[in-house]
């Protein structure tokens, strides 16, 4: 049985949705250093003050992860909303403050605006307006706010080690509203290549760190080229791209180093244990065609890719009242970049990725904005799906 759509919508206010943004946004969490715990503090006395009792879980000193809950009383399942608290640093070229909140035209500017405290408001709001209906649900809603997603991920992980439990998830990420249930796994990978120093007036003494780095990357540009025949319907082809080239003291020597960093995404059907295997082979192959080539390779990071089945209830719930709240069926999307869901999927929690504003055309840039009209679809939306999925 569906809960009356008119009923629960009633008790989303837009007002309400725009103030909390605001405050979030000119509540700084920048990462490095981070700092979330304000605005865990934040969106705790929102919470609070909603008949929600929340709690603020320390990560490090000044970092405090958020969970709330809201228990109907009656047996069912567990659905998770998740934000991160953080954001990136403010970076050159800002017209506005970037903690500034500011409403200029159509939209929402500052720090978060787009990644991703329009999506903790969002999220907030329509945990408030589910609870305002007043109807008869079941199971539980979740609310999750977490430190240093912009990092190494601290807070998520920190969630799963403490035994978190949800039947499924949706992460609050900017999709511009697209239902996302497919992300890349992303490995970052560095290669250390070595040679021999010498006076730069006789290189043929040494052997120079930097020409053999430039054989691996060539060869790593051939496999690229390769692996864009690896191609996924919703986030297209695999990637491999050479982040950083450092190497040498000065002009004048023989660079005995030479560091290379990679970023490899890894579509569902691959696997990040299979795209470390490719570049092992690769390096193999270099070192048969040259013995004296010495390269160390080290995984920095390691992201599983993300597909949720379409099947899942979630997937079908969100899809209806995302139709309903716009007036048009968007069906599935995919993101390319990854994202806490790999975390909570790792601990068997289906997790949809869905929110308001643009990762490609907003987020980690100058006047980051979210537009109002996309924040309130959002949190309709959100109310929507969390009450008919408890009912």
């Amino acid at each position: 049985m569906r809960p009356p759509d008119e009923e629960v919508l009633a008790g989303v206010d837009d007002d309400e949705t725009l103030d909390l943004l605001q405050r979030l946004v000119r509540t700084p969490s920048g990462n490095p250093p981070g700092g979330e715990a304000r605005v865990a503090e934040l969106l705790a006395d929102f919470l609070r003050t909603r008949g929600f009792e929340p709690r603020l879980h320390e990560i490090e000193a000044g970092r405090a992860n958020l969970t709330a809950v809201f228990d109907t009383g009656s047996p069912g399942p567990t659905l998770m909303l998740n934000g991160h608290l953080d954001t990136m640093p403010a970076g050159p070229g800002w017209t506005t403050d970037p903690l500034g909140g500011v409403v200029r035209g159509a939209h929402v500017f500052g720090l978060g605006a787009a990644d991703q405290k329009r999506g903790l408001a969002a999220m907030a709001v329509a945990a408030a307006a589910v609870r305002r209906a007043g109807l008869p649900l079941r199971g539980r809603l979740l609310l999750t706010g977490v430190v240093d997603e912009e990092g190494a991920g601290l807070g998520a992980g920190r969630l799963v080690e403490q035994g978190l439990h949800a039947d499924c998830a949706v992460i609050t990420e900017p999709t511009e509203l697209g239902l996302v249930r497919v992300s890349n796994g992303q490995v970052n990978l560095e290669l250390l290549v070595r040679g021999q120093s010498a006076h730069g007036s006789s290189p043929e003494s040494g052997r120079n760190a930097s020409e053999a780095a430039a054989r691996v990357i060539l060869a790593l540009g051939e496999q690229s080229r390769r692996l864009r025949a690896r191609v996924h319907p919703l986030i297209g082809p695999t990637t491999l791209n050479v982040g950083t080239i450092q190497g040498g003291l000065v002009i004048s020597i023989v660079p005995a180093e030479c560091r290379l960093t990679i970023d490899r995404r890894v579509i569902p059907g691959d696997s990040v244990d299979g795209a470390i295997a490719d570049l092992d082979e690769l390096l193999h192959q270099l070192r048969a065609q040259d013995p004296t080539l010495d390269v160390e390779r080290r995984v920095m990071m390691a992201v599983p890719p993300v597909e949720v089945p379409e099947e899942l209830p979630l997937c079908r719930i969100m899809r209806e009242t995302t139709a309903r709240i716009l007036g048009r069926d968007l069906g599935y999307t995919g993101l390319r970049g990854s994202t806490d869901a790999a975390t909570f999927q790792s601990a068997g929690i289906p997790t949809l990725i869905f929110g308001p504003g643009s990762l490609s055309k907003a987020a980690h840039r100058a006047d980051e904005s979210v537009p109002l009209v996309e924040l309130h679809a959002a949190t309709r939306i959100l109310t929507l799906s969390v009450a008919r999925f408890l009912t």
